[in-house]
């Protein structure tokens, strides 16, 4: 059971791998940057309409690293 575990988990990393060095390398989403005016409304429709994918894979990451130092801080209760 343990090693259906560690392919399972080996899988799911290598998903989230390719699918960060596929946005990563396909330079098509860096090229169409324009200039815009500096409001809140316009970086939020800029984000969510172009950069939807980057945005969501740096949530997950960010997501995983507090989840991870959530984990790391937990101390242990004495019983």
């Amino acid at each position: 059971m343990n090693a259906v575990n560690d392919g399972f988990k080996g899988a799911i990393l290598f998903v989230f791998m390719w699918l960060l060095i596929v946005s990563l390398t396909d330079a098509s989403w860096y090229s169409g940057l324009t200039t815009f005016e500096g409001t809140v409304e316009a970086i939020g429709r800029e984000l969510f309409s172009n950069y939807i994918f980057q945005f969501e894979v740096i949530a997950v990451l960010l997501l995983a690293a507090m989840v991870g130092a959530i984990y790391l801080a937990k101390k242990e209760t004495a019983k």
